[in-house]
């Protein structure tokens, strides 16, 4: 497993783009650019109305953090190119009518770039800079679990996950999965670029604040606001326009889901915590979204909503234990990451049609009925070494759980001892332990791996998260 989109990385990010009257058409469809294209070529300038146009589309390495991500999450190779609002099922809606369809909402905010605005008011070039290179790499992120980029908004970005081709479970997971990465480009990259280029600037005053909802098929109406192309093809639904709501009320560098999300999902308690604010010296939770709003009948919504444990979710994503561990350091001492180059942890899912398929923690949603197989592997360790293999499976109970799952809660744990001497080879990889489980519950549960030496010290920990549909 590899990312390694860098500090330089995102300074082509915030330095490169296609100049005025310069334009790269290839990943360019549509009569209009085609148009433009030609017009250029036969008078070798624009006409005066697009004589301003700037082009950033195909800029060099743009699709760099988008094929990372891809590649770490086992993703098809296939890019996600799509332009604002292009949502492939809903195009003919432009002509009129509406279509109920669940989608998946996120609402990304930029938190500190007025702060940026204020401290550097002689600098607006930079601020453009940098604040259009953090706007490219939300809409990477998101193009990088298929999702649909649907508006740009100052310092903020809309965008939604699921279709006919990608199923309701599915569509929360990457959503949740782009809210977590943005964290992961965050603290990995966006920050430490800034502190290179501000000295002077508390990087500590910038970040995302997100908002994540989840509305079924009788909860959104598809269709298009304006008049044919001078409108917009949007959906209505009390669960996208709460995803706004939620975002509003995340704390800077917070990633806030809804009741829609967390009931359909099933998502576990554990990964999860109330929200806070502090009144005249006291904490007070704030289980729901406020104010409070009213239904038809008078009482209270009282609408759910939670604050991702965002470094805990982050230590079941398929990333170098080294990044998972500089980042999740809101995290107990006894659940971080312990890299260790001599084990390596992976598994595999047998469908419920006998296939067997290799699997990225947390990439995608399991079939029921299906079996996950957790497999440690080592080289290079040393000969006549004993070690302590123990997997850890965990079930996780959530907003919407299945009755039967209140009796498998207890933790499992299936330990062994492995003597190096034993095996075969030492300068390739070999398998010293595996554990396999069925996949019976809804919801997001984990297989958790550790090795002890002699001494009984923890010398590696990595995570199998498994969501199951």
């Amino acid at each position: 497993m590899s990312f390694k989109f860098s500090k330089n990385d995102f300074d082509n990010y915030v330095n490169q783009g296609i100049k005025k009257k310069a334009l790269i058409l290839d990943s360019i469809k549509g009569e209009s650019a085609i148009g433009l294209d030609s017009q250029y070529k036969s008078t070798g300038r624009l006409s005066e109305s697009n004589e301003g146009l700037v082009l950033t589309i195909n800029e060099p390495q743009q699709y760099q953090l988008q094929s990372q991500i891809r590649e770490a999450f086992g993703r098809s190779n296939t890019i996600n190119t799509r332009g604002i609002a292009d949502h492939q099922d809903f195009s003919e809606l432009i002509h009129g009518g509406q279509m109920n369809h669940f989608i998946t909402t996120i609402f990304v905010d930029i938190k500190g770039s007025t702060s940026l605005s204020l401290k550097y008011p002689d600098d607006l070039e930079f601020i453009y800079k940098f604040k259009n290179a953090v706007i490219k790499s939300c809409i990477e992120v998101i193009h990088a679990f298929d999702g649909c980029v649907h508006r740009i908004m100052g310092d903020a970005v809309l965008g939604f996950f699921g279709s006919s081709e990608i199923d309701r479970p599915q569509s929360i997971l990457d959503c949740l999965n782009a809210a977590a990465m943005l964290t992961v480009v965050l603290e990995h990259t966006i920050k430490p670029w800034l502190q290179e280029q501000k000295s002077d600037f508390n990087v500590l005053d910038f970040g995302f604040r997100v908002g994540c909802n989840f509305g079924n098929d009788d909860e959104v109406l598809w269709g298009n606001y304006g008049f044919g192309q001078i409108g917009e093809i949007s959906p209505t639904g009390l669960p996208v326009d709460l995803a706004a709501k939620l975002q509003s009320l995340a704390s800077k560098n917070q990633i806030m889901m809804g009741q829609g999300l967390l009931e359909f999902f099933n998502f576990p308690n554990d990964f999860c915590k109330i929200k806070t604010v502090i009144r005249n010296g006291e904490t007070i939770e704030k289980e729901f979204i406020y104010p409070n709003y009213k239904k038809a009948d008078g009482t209270d919504l009282n609408y759910i909503m939670r604050s991702l444990k965002t470094h805990k979710y982050i230590l079941g994503l398929p990333l170098p234990l080294d990044l998972k561990q500089m980042i999740s350091v809101n995290v107990n001492a006894d659940e971080k990451v312990i890299p260790n180059n001599n084990f390596k942890l992976k598994a595999e899912v047998t469908n419920p049609n006998g296939n067997i398929e290799n699997y990225y923690s947390n990439s995608r949603v399991i079939r029921k009925d299906s079996k996950i197989k957790a497999i440690l592997s080592s080289e290079n360790i040393r000969l006549l070494q004993r070690y302590k293999v123990i997997f850890y499976k965990k079930n996780h109970s959530g907003f919407n759980d299945e009755e039967i799952l209140k009796t498998y809660l207890q933790e499992e744990i299936d330990d062994n001892d492995i003597d190096v001497g034993q095996a075969q080879s030492i300068s390739t990889f070999f398998k010293v332990g595996e554990f396999q489980r069925d996949c019976n519950f809804k919801g997001l549960h984990y297989i958790k791996c550790e090795v002890k030496d002699t001494s009984g010290s923890v010398i590696f920990r990595d995570y199998i998260y498994v969501p199951i549909e």
